[in-house]
């Protein structure tokens, strides 16, 4: 396998979306992935069109370390929450608040955040950081995958949200 550019941190929605539009396998080829045990727990399985249930196994690419699975504790999960806005963290699930921590960890300063969640970006621009998300259309155009995309994995919609959270610093 060739060098993988760019450390990301895949919140469930983005590798739900990813296995239903087939392109998992060139995204985990193309980029250092990482995610939080509690994602790995979330992303279970996904339904298709003809509404046919698939398991996702995510397994075999830690095993296989191709892609790399964070703990996040207990206490740092609350030390961040603390940090910000509850109105902010009443919206984030424990995988997207698990992946926040470790975007925001020492060591973690050149990563990006992938999300199908608007308060991840709102957060971001309310940071005044949002060029530290990324959709998933964007990291497929990336790699030469043209594919249609739901909105909420749109590069629009992030930076929609991200301008939201700019606003929001201001108050």
């Amino acid at each position: 396998m060739a060098s993988r550019s760019r450390l990301l941190l895949f919140d469930t929605g983005i590798i739900i979306q990813a296995f239903r539009l087939g392109i998992w396998d060139a995204l985990v080829s193309h980029y250092h992935i990482i995610t939080s045990e509690i994602v790995v727990e979330e992303a279970k399985f996904f339904i298709d069109d003809s509404g046919v249930r698939h398991i996702i196994e995510l397994l075999p690419y830690v095993v296989s370390k191709a892609i790399q699975v964070e703990d996040v504790s207990l206490s740092e999960l609350k030390t961040f929450k603390n940090t910000h806005d509850p109105v902010y963290f009443e919206r984030l699930d424990l995988g997207e608040l698990s992946l926040l921590c470790l975007l925001f960890k020492k060591g973690y300063e050149e990563a990006l955040i992938s999300s199908g969640d608007g308060i991840v970006y709102r957060i971001l621009g309310k940071r005044r950081c949002s060029e530290r998300g990324i959709s998933l259309e964007e990291l497929a155009a990336k790699i030469g995958v043209n594919k249609k995309f739901p909105d909420q994995f749109r590069k629009k919609f992030r930076e929609d949200y991200a301008s939201r959270g700019f606003d929001d610093s201001f108050f």
